[in-house]
């Protein structure tokens, strides 16, 4: 339960800190600043039919070591291995172990039932 919890609380915070944001969406752009631990990188805008667009961003906060896809005004998280595929990305997400990205979990989430005696 504090699991779900600290994942709402760091959502909700998240989504607020947003709510704000005024970063360029460009792809490329990699906007930081001294004592803010949330680094975003545009990644542009993704383009909706009947002509709207909605601003892109990859959002890491290393203080919290989550990353974040935010879409227009919404956000969700997202596997910072993903994250780690983008090299401006790299240099901000030191706490990722690249050889552990993409290896099959120690522990499956369904693991497969006993054969019947």
């Amino acid at each position: 339960m504090t699991t779900n919890i600290r994942a709402c609380f760091t959502f909700a915070l998240v989504t607020q800190l947003f709510s704000c944001m005024t970063a360029n969406s460009d792809p490329g752009t990699v906007a930081t600043s001294a004592g803010n631990p949330i680094v975003t990188i545009g990644a542009g805008v993704a383009e909706v039919g009947g002509g709207n667009g909605w601003r892109v961003w990859y959002v890491i906060d290393t203080a919290s070591r989550t990353c974040w896809l935010k879409l227009g005004d919404s956000a969700g998280g997202m596997d910072c291995c993903d994250l780690l595929k983008i090299k401006l990305a790299q240099p901000y997400l030191t706490w990722v172990d690249k050889n552990a990205c993409g290896q099959p979990s120690p522990s499956p989430l369904n693991p497969p039932l006993p054969a019947p005696p």
